[in-house]
């Protein structure tokens, strides 16, 4: 979907960057926008409530979910070792031994990281089994500023790549040393960059449905790149 037209005062101004008029915007408020969870949601579909770790670094020493289990419209709950089991971790852009899964694998290493998943027959029974789930922690300790994760000194969170910095690499052009000794004057300047994240209308949503008569997945989803999202259900399934 374009979110976004050339403003007909400059799109012939041949300036990079000019100011565009955005076309979504009265859609929104008028309460016109199209979400996924507005779809249909076919009978039987079940819900997913996700059981995320307090702790910001921390070794998992156990998950007891057999009081879930027995709650009425719980079909079922998901947990690092089966994870591990039937899927693959995500791929990573580093060629370093990390493996990022859509579940924690014995540890955490961040406030939220999905520890558990109860599948049930509402969001609201989802939820309630949540409670039931009980999860036993080692806390490991945490390091939160970057700079200080590099040092020799920090705790490790992958520990197969046995350091916090997982790619460094170093660009060198003509002669550095003689253009500052020949310099009349230096600068020295040190960048802090603050954390960012995305802010969606709308976070991620999938609805998935098995054919048994044609054995195919009829899967809905509002990420953006449907083509990449081809291959990574092909990896899951």
């Amino acid at each position: 979907m374009n979110l976004y037209q050339p403003d007909p005062v400059t799109q012939h101004s041949g300036h990079i960057g000019a100011r565009q008029t955005r076309v979504e915007d009265a859609a929104l408020l008028r309460g016109l926008g199209c979400y996924a969870d507005d779809a249909a949601t076919p009978p039987g579909t079940l819900h997913a409530a996700i059981v995320r770790s307090p702790h910001p670094h921390a070794r998992i020493t156990a998950v007891d979910f057999s009081k879930a289990l027995l709650m009425k419209g719980v079909h079922g709950v998901l947990i690092g070792e089966d994870v591990k089991r039937w899927a693959l971790p995500f791929p990573v852009g580093v060629r370093q031994p990390m493996e990022h899964w859509c579940i924690a694998v014995d540890k955490v290493r961040y406030v939220g990281e999905p520890v558990a998943v109860v599948i049930a027959e509402s969001r609201y029974l989802a939820e309630d089994a949540l409670e039931c789930v009980r999860v036993d922690y080692e806390p490991l300790p945490p390091i939160i500023d970057p700079e200080a994760a590099t040092t020799e000194q920090a705790p490790v969170l992958h520990e197969a790549v046995g350091s916090n910095v997982v790619n460094e690499r170093h660009f060198r052009y003509g002669e550095p040393e003689q253009a500052f000794a020949q310099a009349p004057h230096r600068v020295a300047l040190k960048v802090s960059f603050p954390r960012s994240s995305c802010t969606p209308i709308e976070c991620y949503v999938v609805l998935a449905q098995y054919e048994r008569a044609t054995g195919i997945y009829d899967v809905l989803a509002n990420f953006q790149g449907p083509y990449a999202l081809h291959t990574v259900m092909a990896r899951a399934l």
